[in-house]
């Protein structure tokens, strides 16, 4: 009986100090690999986005040329692409505004028009008459 006690009094349970460290370097180890490849994903879905954006408002704006003759003024988008002249032109719902904002410059006599797209992480996209550049 009094030996039954002291192997239940000596019985180790737990983990050791340092299988606990030796854990938090691994978590730490794979948390340095996995976080800078999530934050390349997140920049590539915006690049992506603005630039399918910027599809869909050149087709609105080469419309709008056929039909006008002439392209829209720079104040076509102040208060964003819902409720400008190119409604009938642009199916704003596919423009995605939330986080990636969008300027539009009429062209000038040497000029065309130019829409710059600027990104949540402050790159540019731009698009011109001749396409997209980034």
């Amino acid at each position: 009986m009094i030996k039954l006690m002291r192997d239940v009094i000596k019985r180790d349970e737990g983990f050791t100090l340092i299988e606990l460290l030796v854990v938090i370097v691994i978590l730490g180890i794979l948390s340095a690999i996995v976080i800078p490849n999530i934050t390349g994903f997140r920049n590539t879905a915006s690049v992506e986005t603005a630039k399918a954006s910027l599809q869909t408002i050149r087709l609105g704006i080469e419309s709008y040329n056929i039909s006008n003759d002439e392209y829209p003024s720079s104040d076509i988008a102040k208060d964003g692409w819902s409720g400008s002249v190119l409604d009938d032109y642009i199916d704003s719902g596919k423009i995605d505004d939330s986080n990636i904002e969008y300027v539009y410059t009429a062209p000038t006599d040497s000029d065309g028009y130019k829409v710059v797209a600027t990104l949540p992480n402050g790159d540019t996209i731009t698009l011109t008459e001749s396409g997209i550049e980034e």
